[in-house]
């Protein structure tokens, strides 16, 4: 059996499992857990787009953890370590630190990046050699060591050149340490910018248990070369983001988001007076074909890092069909046409206004002279079971602003993501505490419903939230409860996990766990109050835990509940 992601996050209790477990605190998805930073390395060929990039992506290096930065080659040459760029960006990036830790402490040192330099392949003889012939180099290792170490997070890998050094690194895990590939394999997370050379095509046709974002790559089962294409980010973030600046070109831009793309926008908001790191911004206007790539991961309530499928500012990738790993880039609707572009396109607004209150931050010397992120805080679960016909009323009343503005609230469907048939009419969706909407009569199916929060800041700023419904009439009113019903433990595991049942006089449950990829590798009944569940067997990695149908009082069907909680395993 196969289950998604998001289809885990609907159903019963959800759990990240290792090898060795660590249990953070227990939360529900519905309370908004404390976020876990995602670890992330990028690749870069240092390409001119790639030193714009470079600059975004150090600008939000509080909302991850930089655990790699890797020098490759790309489709166009070798690489460019030798000139140093890296380290005068980070250079420029410590003397804007101390302003910008007083408006988020999480932003690391100088010294620690420049730690996690280090060097890929950036031979441009390489770029069509299969990746078990090119030399090792420090770059793998270091993907290597990440891969196998004792941290469950996933690793994203983000290609912005090259994908030889991510696969020869995943290639000797697999040759050299045969016991700990499947963990490995489980915890890896490629973006690839474009598919640069042969390693991004090798990764595909030789390590299928590898998860990748083939972005603007036209996939081929049969082909053995690769082929990529103009779709998505092209002409919306490179060179083509303005009309005529590139070999005479148009952008897919409309006019409008051109406007917040172009030159006066960019040296008034980030290049002029915004100090070192932003004047060191390499070009005259916005061009970063590869900053769709780390997108996901920024702290914005999106989630997106969790499942590239859930969409958002790093696009809307979807399952290529015949490779269960593989990732495409989806379009959206834009007024009635599927459009890869404005997948894109439609985040751009927030995403600029949110980079120049970055810039604003490298140089206000006081919390009160920049602008932060609202807090979108939906009321209630982010999980909820819904009947057909039931009128479900939404609200974002405990969302706040740490600036003291004013927010706005808009509720929309992102139908893109979700699997029912009907675009919903939700009422007063401009409300923070009365919009509305009728369920459809879509019997096991899901909604996502977003929660957008703006404030009037200078500039302005939003963040979200989502609620996912899960049609159902099997239960009419089914509540997800977040209580002391479950006991996990102990804490870390090593060979027996133990599962506690409390407050409940009938049990009749069902334990699934599954592996990151979705394939259910365990099913165990649980019929008595103290449970074990013996994982001697298990390789180590992350999982997840559904129980369902845990009865009270007679045990009739009434009486159901569904425990619905997230366990953090660090």
């Amino acid at each position: 059996m196969k289950i998604t992601y998001k289809r885990i996050l609907s159903q019963g209790i959800y759990f990240a499992l290792c090898g060795v477990l660590l249990i953070g605190n227990i939360d529900t998805f519905a309370t908004t857990p404390t976020r876990l930073k995602p670890r992330v390395i990028a690749t870069t060929d240092g390409e001119l787009d790639d030193r714009s990039s470079m600059v975004r992506f150090l600008m939000y290096a509080s909302d991850y953890d930089i655990v790699g930065i890797v020098q490759v080659n790309g489709v166009q040459k070798s690489g460019h370590s030798s000139e140093k760029w890296i380290e005068a960006l980070i250079d420029k990036y410590d003397q804007c630190l101390p302003n910008l830790r007083i408006h988020n402490p999480d932003y690391p040192s100088k010294d620690y990046l420049l730690s996690v330099l280090k060097v890929g392949n950036e031979n441009s003889a390489d770029l069509g050699k299969a990746p078990p012939l090119i030399a090792d180099n420090e770059g793998a290792q270091l993907i290597i060591k990440l891969l196998t170490d004792d941290d469950p997070r996933p690793v994203h890998i983000l290609s912005w050149g090259g994908a030889n050094t991510q696969a020869n690194a995943l290639w000797q895990i697999k040759t050299k340490y045969p016991d700990k590939w499947p963990a490995a394999a489980a915890k890896a997370r490629l973006y690839c910018i474009w598919y640069q050379d042969g390693g991004g095509l090798w990764i595909q046709k030789n390590l299928p248990e590898i998860k990748m974002y083939a972005s603007c790559v036209t996939v081929d089962v049969n082909s053995s070369t690769y082929k990529n294409n103009d779709d998505s980010w092209r002409y919306v973030w490179d060179y083509m983001s303005v009309d005529y600046y590139w070999k005479n070109r148009l952008s897919q831009n409309p006019k409008t988001i051109q406007t917040i793309m172009d030159k006066p926008w960019l040296a008034d908001n980030i290049k002029v007076g915004h100090g070192p790191l932003a004047a060191a911004y390499s070009q005259e206007y916005t061009s970063e074909g590869d900053s769709p790539s780390f997108m996901p991961l920024v702290d914005n309530g999106l989630q997106q890092d969790a499942d590239y499928t859930l969409g958002g500012w790093g696009g809307r990738p979807i399952s290529f069909s015949g490779l269960a790993n593989i990732f495409v880039d989806g379009g959206d609707d834009n007024a009635g046409k599927t459009d890869y572009h404005y997948t894109f396109y439609r985040w751009l607004p927030a995403v600029q206004n949110d980079w120049a209150a970055r810039a604003d931050w490298c140089v206000a010397d006081d919390y009160s002279k920049a602008n932060h992120q609202p807090v979108a805080k939906v009321k209630g679960d982010l999980v909820r079971n819904v009947n057909p016909g039931q009128t479900v009323t939404l609200d974002a009343s405990e969302s706040n602003d740490p600036d003291g503005n004013t927010l706005s609230y808009k509720w929309w469907q992102y139908f893109e993501v979700d699997n029912a048939t009907t675009k919903l009419t939700i009422n007063n969706n401009t409300s923070m505490d009365n919009a509305s909407f009728v369920v459809p009569d879509e019997l096991n199916k899901q909604l996502h419903v977003m929660l957008e929060v703006t404030d009037n800041g200078i500039p302005v700023l939003t963040r979200y939230q989502r609620i996912i419904f899960n049609i159902s009439n099997e239960v009419a009113g089914l509540p997800v409860y977040a209580s002391t019903d479950v006991s996990i433990y102990p804490n870390p595991v090593i060979d027996e996990l133990k599962i506690s049942i409390n407050n409940y006089s009938s049990i009749d449950c069902n334990m699934c766990l599954y592996d990151c990829q979705g394939v259910m590798i365990l099913n165990q009944k649980l019929t008595e109050r103290e449970n074990v569940m013996n994982l001697r067997s298990i390789p180590k990695g992350i999982y997840f835990i559904t129980i369902n149908n845990i009865f009270s009082g007679g045990g009739n069907k009434e009486n159901c509940k569904k425990i619905a909680k997230l366990i953090y395993f660090i």
